[in-house]
Parts: structure tokens; C-alpha cells; sequence
């Protein structure tokens, strides 16, 4: 029962005692999978199976210093991050094709549309998008009622374009709304993903990657999360404010319509003025999917047949 083990502490692996080599690697697999906190010694020979990866994070952790709740919660996103890479559909038929088998069809390059009124943003906001590791990227950045020659602007756009990163930039006027230049931006991406990432946010490296593995593993029509720590900069202070996660529901995503051909590649943003992002509008064909909430990582949409993915 994997919910009634994720209010512990951790879990304690004892090699020794299974019904057999072969339901023990699977066993835990699955609980690293379902992100339970693992620790134990280093695993015999016969669990090699596991991957070295899972191995030295089963190995070189202990249940003393999981008594801090911060840890313990990195440590279980790595012990996930392990598992799925290497035990979920994707890396089983990886290695199958390694052997062989049939080819595995190609990872997913993702788009990452970033748009911004704010100049002076630009630079911290391509360095976040730069950090991404695991994924192939691709910018579309939207400068919202200003071009490349605002001060500081060009620089960072070479900055990030230095190493062969694709970069696209596109100037909307400054009256267009904020939704349409949303749209207009998701129409001139290339990626098979679509990701959206604001200008002002510090993201993990493992951003991007996270949201593919959440993907695969889920099903949902729409992945995504909510932002769990907020960095007081007058005060000085960071908190945490926690959310529900892990867990399918009906998506009714009032700002996002994945159905709606808000512009040629399917599901779009909502054409609001700029300034009424948090009023409420209509819910939208509301249960015609489902949406999954992992781990604190930003939010995707899974396409209409023959269309892209779109990253919320």
C-alpha cells in the first residue's frame, strides 16, 4: 500500500529478506517510482538491474538525515527521477533497442515561450532557461511593447545564443493582450512540447526534464504545478507554502482551453487584457480531461491528435 508508506519517515531496504531477486528489484523500483524515501546499504550484485544511479542514492543515504523535511523531500524526487528514467516504458524500450529490439521513437524537443514587458528581465530570464539540462530547447521570446535595441536586451540575447541554443525573437505591439501574444508566440514554436515560463521565477535545472518524465508516467491530458516557495526579497525571507499533489482530477483549467483552437496548433490562451490575469472567466469545457499534479515543477498539456503538447 504505497499511500500508507508516504507519511514515514523512510523505508528501509533489507536485502536480505524477499521472496526472490527478481521481485525484489521490481518492488523497489516501484517504490523509488512512487517517490517513497529508500535507504538501506549498498545493494547486493544480483540488483544491479536497479541502475547504478538508484544504487549510490539507496547507498549513500541515511534515515538520520531524513529527519529534515527538506532533504527528505530531495531525496525523494531523486530516488523518482532515478526509477522512471530508468524503469519507466520509455527506458525499457531504450534498452530494448540497444539490444535490437525496435527503435525508440525520438525524445521530445520543447519550446519554451517566454514573454516579457520588462527589459531588464530578459537576461535572468534567458539564464533560467539556459541551466535546463536533460531536454533540447528552443526560446520563443516575446518582447511585449519593446525591441531587441532596449537597453541590456541584445546582450542577453547573445549571451544566450552563445553554444548553438536556438533562440526566436519576436516583437508583438504593446496594445496587443496579453493571451494573443501568448498565442502568437506558441504559433511560431517548432518543439513537440510547448512550455510557458515567466520572467521572474527562478527554476531548478531539472525543470523542463521533470515535466517530460510527469508526462510519460501520468497520462494526463494536462501535468502541472504550483509554485511552493516565494522568496520575500523586502524581508528577506523565504517560505513555503504547501499544495496538494499527486493526484488526478477533471482538468478545469480556467485560463487554458486545450480544445479550443485558440490559434493553429490547438489549445491556446484565452485573450485577456493585460492586468485581469487573476479575475475569473467561464469555466470551459470543464471535465473533458484529466489533470495530474506531480511535485512542485510547471504544468503541460498533452496534444489533440496531430498536435503539439502545451506546457502551462
Amino acid at each position: 500500500d504505497v499511500a500508507g508508506l508516504r507519511d514515514l519517515r523512510a523505508v528501509r531496504v533489507e536485502w536480505g529478506r524477499h521472496s526472490g531477486p527478481l521481485a525484489a528489484v521490481r518492488a523497489v523500483a516501484g517504490l523509488a517510482a512512487a517517490g517513497i524515501p529508500l535507504v538501506g546499504s549498498r545493494p547486493p550484485l544480483w540488483a544491479r538491474p536497479l541502475g547504478e544511479e538508484l544504487h549510490d542514492l539507496l547507498a549513500h543515504s541515511s534515515e538520520e538525515r531524513l529527519a529534515d523535511e527538506l532533504f527528505r523531500e530531495e531525496h525523494s524526487v531523486r530516488l523518482r527521477r532515478a526509477a522512471l528514467r530508468a524503469h519507466g516504458s520509455y527506458g525499457r524500450a531504450r534498452l530494448l533497442a540497444e539490444s535490437g529490439g525496435p527503435a525508440v521513437p525520438a525524445e521530445p524537443s520543447v519550446s519554451v515561450v517566454l514573454c516579457t514587458r520588462r527589459p531588464q528581465m530578459v537576461r535572468f530570464a534567458l539564464r533560467q532557461v539556459a541551466r535546463q539540462r536533460g531536454v533540447g530547447v528552443e526560446v520563443v521570446l516575446a518582447l511585449h511593447g519593446f525591441a531587441v535595441d532596449a537597453p541590456g536586451v541584445a546582450a542577453a540575447i547573445a549571451e544566450y545564443r552563445r553554444g548553438g541554443r536556438s533562440l526566436l525573437v519576436w516583437e508583438p505591439p504593446g496594445d496587443l493582450v496579453f493571451g494573443s501574444v501568448l498565442n502568437g508566440a506558441i504559433a511560431r514554436a517548432s518543439g513537440t512540447l510547448v512550455a510557458k515560463m515567466d520572467d521572474d521565477d527562478w527554476y531548478g535545472p531539472e525543470h523542463l526534464s521533470d515535466l517530460v518524465l510527469a508526462r510519460r508516467y501520468s497520462g494526463a491530458e494536462l501535468v502541472g504545478c504550483a509554485a511552493e516557495y516565494h522568496h520575500l526579497e523586502h524581508l528577506g525571507l523565504t517560505v513555503r507554502r504547501l499544495v496538494p499533489s499527486e493526484g488526478l482530477r477533471p482538468a478545469r483549467h480556467r485560463r487554458f482551453d486545450p480544445h479550443r483552437p485558440h490559434h493553429p496548433g490547438g489549445g491556446g490562451r484565452l485573450p485577456t487584457p493585460t492586468g485581469q490575469r487573476g479575475r475569473r472567466t467561464p469555466r470551459r469545457r470543464a471535465g473533458r480531461g484529466r489533470f495530474h499534479l506531480p511535485d512542485p515543477r510547471p504544468g503541460m498539456r498533452h496534444p489533440a491528435p496531430g498536435n503539439r503538447s502545451h506546457l502551462a
